[in-house]
């Protein structure tokens, strides 16, 4: 039930359709706008203000992830087999498979990410007062989860699956270049499945961070507690793979990622009702 102090509820449905005049999230958006208008941002030439300037902006940089690591590559295998002789890249290395590697790195930044911009999402309007005033507003529960969830957490999910599309039109061009020092034995569709188990990874790792952060008054300990859930998710999801192997894994992930998400959305959405 409602209190005097809580918002109204509205099913998850009409806060979706009105998801693009969310006022969160379009505040959110702005201030992601009003950072990303400097240049010096998008070069590496300045640190961002805050952990939304370390989200999209680096993001897309990864896009040229393979093709960096391909001039390493050139550069560093001939000169180590200069020194101890012909060697296979696979077995010197330990790297299954070069794109995958991509891909896994720039995944686990992203989860990393979307914890620190997350945990922070409630706590921070706490610690500035502004978290009551926006309770009592007109806008619901849903309103506000998915606002914060859309303004903070969106763009860097959406960068990465730009990325994603970006990495699997260019596979082939990729692929003859990446192959000739490192082994690289991914096809389209399943470098375009680990980007979207990234990408929903990614998302419920930030559903916890937001639940923790409804929980939490301060920002370091929702951090800090966020990072810890986040960390035993992500084992799981390891331990998911390195039992089940390449074969049932990524739907058992699939079905970790709805069942969490799920979970830490009610639990989100429950302490806003509050």
């Amino acid at each position: 039930m409602s209190t005097p102090h809580s918002p109204p509820r509205t099913s998850l449905l009409s806060a979706l359709a009105e998801l693009p005049e969310n006022a969160i999230a379009r505040r959110e958006w702005r201030a992601l706008g009003h950072q990303s208008r400097d240049w010096r941002l998008w070069l590496g030439l300045r640190l961002p203000k805050d952990a939304r300037g370390w989200g999209l902006p680096a993001i897309v940089w990864c896009a040229v992830i393979p093709y960096a690591l391909w001039g390493i590559a050139r550069i560093a295998i001939p000169w180590v087999e200069k020194q101890v002789g012909p060697l296979s890249t696979a077995q010197a290395l330990g790297i299954p498979d070069a794109l995958m590697l991509c891909c896994s790195l720039v995944g686990l930044y992203l989860a990393l990410i979307s914890v620190a911009l997350m945990a922070t999402a409630v706590t921070r309007e706490r610690e500035q007062e502004t978290w009551e005033s926006l309770r009592t507003t007109a806008a619901s529960s849903d309103d506000i989860l998915l606002g914060l969830l859309a303004g903070r957490l969106g763009p860097p999910l959406l960068g990465f699956l730009l990325v994603g599309v970006f990495w699997v039109a260019t596979l082939g061009h990729t692929t003859e270049l990446l192959s000739r020092y490192l082994p690289t034995r991914m096809d389209g569709p399943a470098l375009g499945w680990l980007v979207l188990e990234s990408v929903l990874m990614a998302l419920s790792l930030g559903l916890v961070a937001t639940a923790i952060s409804t929980r939490c008054r301060r920002s370091g300990v929702a951090v800090v507690a966020s990072t810890g859930a986040s960390i035993l998710l992500l084992l799981g999801a390891f331990g998911t793979y390195a039992v089940q192997g390449f074969t049932g894994a990524p739907i058992l992930v699939l079905v970790l990622c709805a069942v969490v998400s799920g979970a830490a959305y009610a639990i989100a959405r429950r302490e806003l009702e509050r």
